[in-house]
């Protein structure tokens, strides 16, 4: 937890920490530890976070060459493997698969960004912007390659053997997926909770 315990003490606020929430409802304002514990509420902010969204490619979640931003230690699990790389591919042209590309690139790994739409950063980026961000990455040496996707990969070595949409077939070092999170919600009743 961020903070010590005095400041816990200092703001009136009860911790559950290592309580996992089994349930929510809603309608009786009442949470149900997975311990079977009831904590009654006035009002519930859920910020439970979210887990990276892995796309169903065949040999994806199998592949020991695959990595995904989960929390602190996957970030150490990937540094480390980033370390001996030569090669990544980064699939997602959002701001995280964006960074990676920059982080792996300033350590002297090849790089291929991959982007299933049409320009790097949809979501909110003009397309003019987007352009100029993709010639800045591929001047610094970042292969983007749009309109692709990974169709599968399967682990040879020490690396992994991915076969792209276009017919490529790129060996990397590494893989890493940056594709989106998905909000921690499965305890959440949906006919109690709207979620947009």
């Amino acid at each position: 937890h961020p903070f010590e315990t005095d400041f816990y003490r200092h703001e009136d606020v009860t911790c559950h920490f290592g309580s996992a929430v089994a349930a929510l409802d809603a309608l009786g304002h009442r949470i149900i530890l997975g311990d079977g514990r009831r904590l009654d509420y006035d009002r519930c902010l859920i910020a439970t976070g979210a887990t990276p969204v892995i796309p169903p490619i065949p040999g994806l979640r199998e592949s020991t060459r695959v990595f995904a931003l989960l929390n602190a230690a996957s970030a150490r699990t990937l540094d480390v493997a980033m370390r001996v790389a030569r090669k990544a591919i980064v699939l997602g042209v959002s701001l995280v698969g964006m960074k990676m590309a920059e982080i792996l690139v300033r350590r002297g790994v090849e790089v291929i960004l991959l982007g299933r739409g049409d320009q790097v950063l949809a979501r909110g980026t003009h397309p003019l912007a987007a352009a100029i961000v993709r010639r800045h990455f591929e001047r610094h040496g970042v292969d983007v390659r749009l309109g692709r996707n990974l169709e599968g990969l399967e682990d040879a070595g020490d690396g992994a053997v991915c076969r792209l949409s276009d017919g490529a077939v790129e060996e990397a070092d590494i893989v890493l997926v940056c594709t989106g999170v998905r909000p921690n919600l499965a305890f959440v009743d949906r006919d109690q909770v709207e979620v947009d």
